[in-house]
């Protein structure tokens, strides 16, 4: 148990310092437990789902909620986008995420 924020940011601190992904993988299915609407958490665990477990499917599970959660999360949009195009050659719904990334973050489109 704990604060939703303190599993997120050790989440974080596994994943992306001490690379300890499947303690990070834990770390945001707990800060998800305790906050179920927090799409920063999904969008961090997907790739974790991709790279350690090859769950593709979840990832994409993980994005698509980060982005209903929050319409103009750039990043998700992109990230969901590479997935769909190199992963799933879905290449109209890659196309999609592209245009919606520039659309949430312009001037990150240059």
């Amino acid at each position: 148990p704990g604060c939703a924020s303190t599993w997120f940011s050790r989440g974080l601190l596994n994943s992306d310092y001490l690379d300890n992904p499947e303690d990070a993988l834990r770390d945001f299915d707990t800060a998800l437990s305790l906050e179920p609407d927090n799409a920063r958490a999904y969008f961090h665990r997907a790739p974790l789902l991709e790279d350690c477990r090859k769950d593709t499917a979840g990832a994409l599970d993980d994005y698509t909620r980060a982005i209903q959660l929050d319409p103009n999360f750039a990043p998700a949009h992109f990230n969901r986008a590479v997935l769909r195009h190199t992963k799933l050659s879905d290449f109209p719904g890659a196309l999609e995420d592209y245009t919606a990334a520039i659309a949430a973050d312009p001037a990150d489109s240059a």
